[in-house]
């Protein structure tokens, strides 16, 4: 299972609340108030629900879970190729697949999970014909099978990526 100490919120969505909050955790992993939102986080830890993402910001209008574990199955939502150093994608396409499939493990090692984990795979792009490019970078990410994946012509994607690469894994 993953470690309560690092990058646990809310479920809003699933819990009927507003926005996500922040629960703070003794050494113990057990509470250190008992707040509402840490009342809403332990019905969220008990139904076996947790949103994880990296720290967000303090006042970010970031309201969402980069993933969300439901027992052993990951949901993650998409990773773009947006390089973090320039806030845009690179100008070579392979490169910013390989920053997108990043961006993928990144998420599945939050749950404590690999590449090897992962079941389905979407890959939303407003340009088909870069397929190949795409499917060069991203069989390099697996060893021991591929899984279930779509590539599907999208419209325009966020920042003017490429790619935008989403998927679901199960804990094996």
């Amino acid at each position: 299972m993953i470690n309560p100490s690092i990058f646990q919120h809310k479920i809003t969505e699933q819990l009927g609340g507003g926005g996500m909050g922040r629960v703070g955790h003794n050494q113990e992993g057990g509470d250190d108030e008992t707040s509402d939102t840490e009342l809403s986080y332990n019905r969220a830890r008990d139904a076996g629900r947790y949103g994880l993402c990296p720290e967000v910001p303090e006042g970010s209008v970031l309201q969402l879970s980069r993933v969300v574990l439901v027992g052993d199955t990951l949901y993650m939502g998409a990773a773009s190729g947006v390089d973090p150093a320039t806030g845009a994608p690179p100008p070579d396409i392979q490169d910013e697949a390989r920053i997108a499939m990043g961006g993928v493990k990144a998420r599945l090692a939050l749950a404590g999970m690999t590449m090897d984990d992962l079941v389905v795979v979407r890959v939303f792009s407003p340009d088909r014909s870069l397929y190949p490019d795409f499917n060069a970078v991203y069989r390099t990410y697996f060893k021991d099978h591929f899984p279930a994946r779509m590539f599907i012509g999208s419209g325009y994607l966020s920042g003017g990526t490429h790619f935008e690469v989403s998927g679901i894994a199960v804990r094996r």
